[in-house]
């Protein structure tokens, strides 16, 4: 069980008891406080502490996004008022809020460049831009031999790219730069962009490639199962992301992953 697909602290704990070998008496002595205490509180009425949780989450080794999650269960099931409830209820809708937004998830804060939006609307300066990052890739020949464009399109986005410093050019050399641009959320360019990439990876599909992976399915699930599903497929992309960070720049690749509810608020 997912931390954060739980709303009972003590459903969590359970979970963690069973399926990960932990025992009541290393929880309790974590807690500071006897086992058949423990017992009690995942058995019964009585709640740990706040200060209890934190020493809990230290010992399950909670990252600090999780932590913060795991107290306010316990605050939550704590609560003596209505208004308490509310506002740790609050709380925690919050924090899982921020864990389904992607952009907060994988710590991007980068604005878009919005005085070069062909970037999205035009694949190819993403597909020159990412090349360059290939070795051996670095001028307007093997750019073009590459991508299959001739050299004179390949220099027109050259060009372009260079006026908003995402490349820079040294004698015949080109070159990516630190700077890097990201799409928020809610930015009029998103749909253009996914819809760009999306259609490339049909149009590479239809070239059946050996080693490429297509999948599409439509089907139908709980309402709380789409959203583990949902979170496995968050888990996937940081683990992706990390990989992509350290792995040798060899191959261009499309990656699209989508999961969407298809009901009435859906043009179908």
């Amino acid at each position: 069980m997912n931390l954060f697909e739980s709303n009972d602290y003590k459903t969590f704990l359970n979970h963690k008891l069973a399926s990960e070998g932990f025992s009541r008496a290393e929880i309790a002595k974590a807690a500071g406080c006897q086992r058949p205490y423990i017992s009690q509180v995942l058995n019964g009425n009585p709640h740990i502490t706040l200060d209890q949780s934190l020493a809990i989450a230290e010992f399950l080794e909670l990252n600090n996004e999780e932590t913060d999650y795991f107290f306010h269960l316990v605050a939550l099931a704590r609560a003596g008022t209505k208004s308490a409830k509310i506002f740790y209820e609050k709380k925690i809708n919050e924090i899982k809020d921020k864990r389904n937004n992607l952009s907060s998830r994988l710590n991007i804060n980068r604005e878009a460049n919005i005085d070069f939006p062909e970037y999205y609307s035009d694949h190819r300066y993403a597909l020159i831009h990412m090349a360059l990052t290939i070795r051996g890739i670095d001028t307007i020949k093997s750019l073009s031999s590459l991508l299959n464009l001739p050299e004179k399109i390949v220099t027109q986005y050259l060009i372009e790219l260079e006026k908003v410093a995402l490349v820079t050019k040294s004698k015949s050399k080109w070159r990516t730069t630190q700077k890097t641009i990201h799409l928020p959320n809610n930015h009029h360019m998103n749909f253009h962009n996914h819809r760009m990439w999306r259609q490339q990876a049909i149009d590479l599909a239809q070239i059946d490639q050996e080693d490429s992976l297509n999948y599409s399915s439509l089907c139908t699930l709980s309402k709380s199962d789409y959203f583990k599903i949902k979170e496995m497929a968050l888990q996937f992309i940081e683990s992706s992301r990390e990989k992509i960070k350290v792995s040798r720049e060899e191959q261009l690749c499309v990656l699209n992953i989508d999961l969407c509810k298809v009901d009435s608020s859906a043009k179908l």
